[in-house]
């Protein structure tokens, strides 16, 4: 049934991975494993959720550094937070994923 979709709608809707770089381990202790996996849609960021963590925060920011978005979120394995973008203007932003011990992550995406 999928497969009368054009090329040029699909695109628009499917998910583009975001890389992120950086660590939440803080300490000697260092895991490889991010536990987090970011992708970008028309309309959302998703965060999945990969295993059980204590508070992170998750924000965005803009190419000024101005915080377009954040919230305490407890991460349960499986589980996903979806943040609506179509509020945000076309430009560059930075997504960061930190723990209150100093760990952070970050990526970059765009939004056309």
């Amino acid at each position: 049934a999928l497969m009368g979709l054009s090329t040029s709608t699909a695109s628009a809707q499917s998910n583009v991975p975001i890389d992120l770089t950086g660590s939440l381990d803080s300490g000697t202790h260092r895991s490889l494993l991010i536990p987090f996996v970011v992708t970008q849609s028309a309309s959302f960021l998703t965060v999945d959720y990969l295993q059980t963590l204590s508070t992170v925060t998750i924000a965005i920011k803009d190419e000024q550094e101005a915080v377009v978005y954040s919230e305490i979120v407890n991460p349960s394995a499986g589980g996903q937070l979806l943040i609506d973008i179509t509020g945000l203007e076309a430009g560059f932003y930075t997504i960061y994923i930190s723990k209150a011990t100093g760990g952070v992550l970050y990526g970059d995406f765009e939004i056309e």
